[in-house]
């Protein structure tokens, strides 16, 4: 999870020996990019089929709870249009920024540039993978953005987007900005870098200021970004555990098996 850029001002030597993680070879994370893309893009067009063109509130999510209610009378703006662009900046602009930096730098103080540009890849794949889950969401939930229900869309991003009405859940930006956060954060651990433990609190604080901008901006309900967050983090960390482990002999590792997950390596 994600302070900011301090990290790049420490000495070298405070960054410890990385270790080697299975399947970072070019060809692997090449061909692992591919296939997050056709999750992230094709898959929906495959899962979905043809929607209708027009929704209304009686085929849609447009109940609102008393959480969420009172959660955006706390946090919108009273100027929505400009924070939504704000958010942006936050959640696809300094979480990935602050996490590639936070895989590659140090990997390039060890001499191992390329295996940073892989982990910054991996990290990227995260990103692609959560898309294509939360892609379905949203057109599946079929849930009223707050500005429209509250019927002031012209003073948000969206306005002049009357497609944007119902796909408010789950929140996009925050899934991708708490995949990108989780997934360097678990490859920086993975690694064994000196600054894994500030890549998780500066790209955390950075994906949660962002997913909470999202609500400020009026453009998710609060249960919207918990559920983005959930779904990124989720991804973020099981992909790289999942394919990018500790290689056998190089400290413990986390390995799928045909029941579940197993710990293996030595010490």
């Amino acid at each position: 999870m994600i302070l900011p850029l301090g990290f790049l001002s420490a000495a070298a030597e405070d960054v410890s020996e990385m270790h080697a993680l299975r399947n970072t070879g070019g060809w692997f994370v090449a061909g692992e990019f591919v296939a997050s893309g056709l999750v992230g893009f094709l898959l929906p067009d495959l899962v979905l089929g043809e929607q209708p063109e027009t929704l209304t509130c009686a085929d849609a999510w447009c109940e609102v709870g008393g959480f969420d209610t009172a959660m955006r009378d706390l946090l919108r703006a009273g100027n929505p249009k400009p924070v939504g662009t704000v958010s942006h900046v936050f959640t696809v602009g300094l979480v990935p920024a602050v996490g590639a930096a936070a895989l590659i730098v140090p990997a390039a103080i060890e001499g191992e540039a390329g295996e940073g540009v892989a982990d910054a890849v991996i990290m990227v794949n995260a990103f692609l993978v959560a898309t294509g889950p939360n892609s379905i969401a949203k057109v599946t939930a079929r849930r009223q953005r707050p500005a429209f229900h509250f019927g002031v869309e012209d003073q948000t991003e969206a306005a002049g987007h009357p497609d944007e009405e119902f796909v408010s859940f789950y929140s996009g930006d925050t899934t991708w900005a708490f995949a990108l956060a989780s997934s360097s954060t678990t490859l920086s651990f993975l690694r064994d870098h000196d600054w894994a433990p500030i890549t998780g609190i500066s790209t955390g604080v950075l994906a949660l200021t962002g997913g909470a901008l999202r609500v400020t901006a009026d453009m998710h309900w609060t249960t919207d970004v918990i559920a983005g967050a959930v779904a990124g983090t989720a991804i973020g960390v099981a992909l790289p555990l999942a394919l990018h482990g500790r290689k056998q002999g190089d400290g413990a590792t986390l390995v799928p098996t045909g029941n579940g997950f197993a710990i293996v390596g030595c010490w």
